[in-house]
């Protein structure tokens, strides 16, 4: 009758001395008289354990590769909004921990209500094209907000449905800052052209006129 079966890992040395991974497989039995009998059936893993490494491998570079750069990385189901797979970046910039982001839906818990509408809206044309580009401001977890853009990418399964959104998301505080100043240069000139009484315009290269103030 069948007894207990055990399996395990361990190493045999080959004549030449060389050591490989075998899995051995233990099941005990017995015979009609009832005496106990073991029966071993063993198996070379060398190539799984080579596959298993270069699988290893490959996950640590994955990882190294995303937790190096600056910008977030967060892929998530567009069905359910559960979040797969994120970056360093997107911790260290939200401040929340990777058990409260595996716990959260995406993407209505980071974004006001004013932005979900336009990402909704957003996601739906990515479903349709593959690809978008979106500008939202993302709430962290202390409720500070960092304006982001957005790269945004999809992944279908192999019936060609939609099973991954993959965003990368940029910092561009700097540039809205710059956007800012920029625009209140353009209005502090604006406003001082039309209280001026001097005429004042600029001309091309070509020596035509490209502006003239209106209060000539």
């Amino acid at each position: 009758m069948d007894g207990k079966h055990a399996i395990f890992e361990t190493t045999h040395t080959r004549k030449d001395g060389s050591v490989f991974p075998v899995e051995v497989s233990v099941k005990l039995l017995k015979t009609a008289n009832g005496a106990p009998i073991f029966i071993s059936i063993e198996r070379d893993i060398t190539a799984r354990r080579q596959a298993e490494e270069e699988l290893r491998g490959e996950k640590e570079f994955t990882e190294t590769a995303l937790n190096s750069q600056q910008d977030t990385f967060f892929l998530f189901e567009p069905t359910t909004g559960k979040a797969i797979r994120w970056n360093r970046a997107f911790t260290d910039i939200t401040g929340y921990t990777d058990e409260e982001i595996a716990a959260m839906a995406a993407p209505e818990s980071y974004y006001s209500p004013e932005d979900l509408e336009r990402t909704n809206i957003s996601i739906q044309d990515i479903l349709e094209t593959g690809t978008g580009t979106i500008e939202l401001d993302l709430i962290c977890k202390d409720g500070s907000t960092v304006p982001t853009e957005y790269k945004v990418s999809m992944i279908k399964d192999a019936e060609g449905n939609a099973k991954y959104l993959i965003s990368i998301g940029r910092d561009v505080t700097e540039r809205k800052r710059a956007e800012e100043a920029l625009q209140a240069s353009e209005e502090n000139y604006r406003t001082l052209v039309s209280h001026t009484p001097a005429v004042l315009w600029t001309t091309d290269q070509n020596g035509h006129t490209s502006f003239i103030s209106s209060n000539v």
